[in-house]
């Protein structure tokens, strides 16, 4: 027989019972708006190394979703009118943007001219004009992120919902 007193069983189960009933009702009562709750977006950088090593068809979303409302660094020629931009080795070119001005410095030399504008309206030139091949983002950086014309479909996408927020 055991030394454990039935009392004490049944008041360990009762409060057992009574855990798991408070905790299905409290995860029922949470779940009732979950629909409605938005998370939190990632930065860029978690976007980036979140996605890190799947394709990038499958980080799309979340990349552009991170800097949707966010502003872009542009280099510019002399004239602050013209982007610099990068050809590849198939003599496409590629609009680089940095997400600050510190990526910018550390991609460019020191004293480069730039623009700063919204990721929605300097993605939508790029958009706009087929000799760009696509966009590399923070090019110098770990957390850099290449974003073909193949998925500007789904960048316009993500960027007109997050404008009706």
């Amino acid at each position: 027989m055991s030394n454990v007193p039935t009392v004490g069983r049944h008041e360990q189960m009762h409060r057992a019972a009574a855990f798991v009933v408070v905790t299905v009702l409290t995860a029922a009562a949470g779940c009732e708006d979950s629909n409605n709750v938005q998370s939190d977006p990632l930065t860029y950088d978690e976007a980036v190394q979140a996605g890190f090593d799947t394709p990038v068809e499958q980080s799309v979303n979340a990349v552009v979703r991170s800097i949707a409302k966010s502003t872009v660094f542009i280099a510019t020629e002399d004239a602050q009118t013209r982007w610099k931009m990068g050809v590849d080795n198939n003599g496409d070119s590629w609009a680089y943007f940095y997400t600050s001005e510190s990526e910018l410095s550390a991609a460019l030399p020191a004293g480069s001219r730039f623009v700063e504008m919204q990721f929605a309206d300097a993605f939508g030139i790029v958009d706009a004009d087929t000799s760009f091949r696509g966009i590399y983002i923070n090019s110098a950086s770990e957390w850099f992120y290449t974003l073909p014309r193949e998925l500007f479909a789904d960048a316009r996408r993500i960027l007109e919902n997050a404008a009706t927020k």
